[in-house]
């Protein structure tokens, strides 16, 4: 009888920590993909803060492609001349 006492013992003491060990491990689980996410809202904002700093010196620097108009080519007389020759110009 008593040995069946210390086998009970041994095995409720033996559930309890793996009781235990089910919130801990969702805990750590939790923590781990909080960590995880709050190093990528990081890397989200430093990204996010290197966009806006370009954006802002490409509308300072005037590279900013946004309501600014294409350069046109003006044709220089020889490469009128070439395209003339060419039989590249549209007839009116």
């Amino acid at each position: 009888m008593a040995e069946e006492n210390v086998s009970q013992e041994t095995q409720e003491a033996q559930a309890k920590p793996e009781e235990e060990k089910t919130p801990a491990s969702e805990l750590d689980r939790a923590e781990a993909a909080n960590k995880e996410k709050r190093e990528l809202l990081e890397r989200e904002e430093k990204l996010q803060a290197r966009k806006e700093k370009l954006h802002a010196i490409q509308m300072v620097g005037g590279r900013a492609e946004a309501g600014s108009e294409p350069e046109v080519k003006e044709e220089t007389p020889k490469e009128y001349a070439q395209r003339v020759m060419k039989n590249e110009i549209e007839n009116p």
